[in-house]
């Protein structure tokens, strides 16, 4: 029986890589690349390589290079948070704060879908065990298919706090226009977080709103007993 919950879990977690592994793939060749080629030739202009160049054209170019490495530095940070560098089998004690902070920067730099209000709260700094990679990348797909998949003008929030040693995740998307459906990978993201960490899972929708809220037990702390993913929708 706890193989083949362990074999469902596997499953679930390889469904989950899918969308976001072909996102990554073009990001790495369509975008990537060409960046890094910009910087090279603007690097090459700012030395005077093609002729000398007046201060506004130096400025211009200045501009151009800082502003394509702070998206090399963005785009290197969301492939590091949704590759999985780490092995699956990684299992280590981590602060749940180090791993969520800094997530709203990668937003702002991964060109979500803009025309959603986004709010990202975080106050625990709770220990967990587990695969910290892991941790992040499923957070952030959750909460990276919730904006996706919202209309303009929508807000989602997300939220942690630490309650009796307990990390809670709050997510919640509110739609302005009409009823969406949950994306199935953002689902599977929420489930296969529940199992890795022994937690609890709440879903709930209802016109309009989509909500998802887990609860992780810290490290060291008694692992929740019995269902321990738990599913509601009104």
């Amino acid at each position: 029986m706890t193989n083949r919950i362990t074999e469902q879990s596997k499953e679930r977690l390889e469904a989950s890589r899918a969308p976001i592994d072909e996102v990554l793939s073009s990001l790495r060749h369509d975008l990537k690349t060409p960046l890094n080629s910009v910087l090279g030739f603007s690097q090459v202009l700012l030395q005077g390589s093609a002729g000398e160049l007046n201060e506004r054209q130096q400025r211009y170019l200045q501009n151009i290079r800082q502003g394509g490495e702070n998206l090399l530095s963005l785009l290197d940070a969301l492939l590091d948070v949704a590759g999985a560098a780490d092995s699956d089998e990684v299992s280590i004690p981590f602060n749940s704060r180090h791993k969520l902070d800094g997530l709203q920067g990668l937003l702002n730099g991964s060109g979500y879908k803009r025309g959603v209000e986004v709010t990202i709260q975080i106050e625990a700094e709770t220990v967990l065990r587990g695969n910290p990679t892991e941790f992040r990348r499923h957070v952030f797909q959750i909460l990276f298919g919730l904006i996706r998949s919202s209309d303009e003008g929508s807000s989602v929030v997300m939220r942690s706090e630490d309650i009796d040693e307990v990390l809670h995740l709050s997510f919640e998307s509110r739609n302005q226009e009409s009823e969406t459906a949950l994306p199935a990978y953002v689902a599977t993201s929420a489930r296969v977080l529940a199992e890795a960490f022994a937690g609890k899972l709440e879903t709930r929708s209802s016109a309009n709103e989509r909500i998802l809220r887990l609860a992780l037990p810290a490290y060291g702390v008694a692992e929740f007993v019995n269902n321990s993913v738990l599913s509601a929708a009104s």
